[in-house]
């Protein structure tokens, strides 16, 4: 697919809700892809959408020394993901180290990341808020993770929260949830979920005037 392509989707993505894309998969029988935990660190910021550059984390091995930082996320954000791409980090959910922070967080926006995603901890959670970056995350931790874990591959299939993802997946997120739509159904479920969304929003203006759901519903 090329880059035109794949920006007129993210840009139609950006228009729909995660619950409207649910229910377009839910009609195909496709497989839902939905994360509820990380959420959203920037409640005003948490809408995004773009494809998905993954990194994945493994704990330490026993053999290597605490000091050695064996993490690559600084070259990842540096000169991997590209502009207009959902970074994914699996830390394996663990919640007790960060994973990302504020520094991290500000060169990831200056480079035009659709957002971050995190299936583990970040720090500096009051810079992060001050950014345009929508940054989602399972908890805040103020210790960083050099100690605990290393890079195992960048751009592989991830876990999140039981949701398979793979480089390249659609990812959406708002303030309910994030979805992972799989490249080969977008069509269909973005087709799909702008129809239910027109026809969620003609319901909705019928309701604000004071029509009552039997009126709607029952014609």
């Amino acid at each position: 697919m090329n880059a035109q392509k794949t920006q007129d989707i993210i840009s139609l993505l950006k228009n729909v809700s995660t619950e409207n894309l649910s229910d377009a998969m839910e009609i195909f029988g496709y497989r839902r892809g939905v994360i509820t935990k990380p959420k959203g660190v920037n409640k005003t910021l948490s809408r995004m959408a773009g494809r998905a550059c993954t990194l994945k984390y493994i704990p330490k091995h026993g053999t290597r020394s605490l000091e050695e930082n064996l993490s690559r996320h600084i070259e990842v954000i540096d000169k991997i993901v590209e502009p207009g791409e959902v970074l994914i980090i699996d830390a394996n959910g663990r919640e007790d180290v960060a994973v990302l922070g504020g520094m991290n967080a500000i060169r990831a926006e200056q480079r035009g990341v659709a957002g971050v995603v995190v299936w583990g901890g970040v720090r500096d959670v009051s810079d992060i808020k001050e950014l345009q970056l929508p940054v989602f995350a399972s908890s805040f931790y103020p210790v960083k993770s050099m100690w605990n874990f290393e890079t195992e591959a960048i751009n592989v299939p991830v876990e999140i929260a039981g949701v398979h993802i793979r480089p390249g997946d659609y990812i959406v997120g708002d303030e309910t949830a994030i979805i992972v739509i799989p490249e080969e159904q977008i069509h269909t479920v973005l087709q799909k979920a702008l129809e239910i969304k027109k026809k969620e929003d003609e319901y909705t203006a019928k309701l604000l005037s004071g029509v009552s759901y039997e009126e709607i519903f029952n014609k």
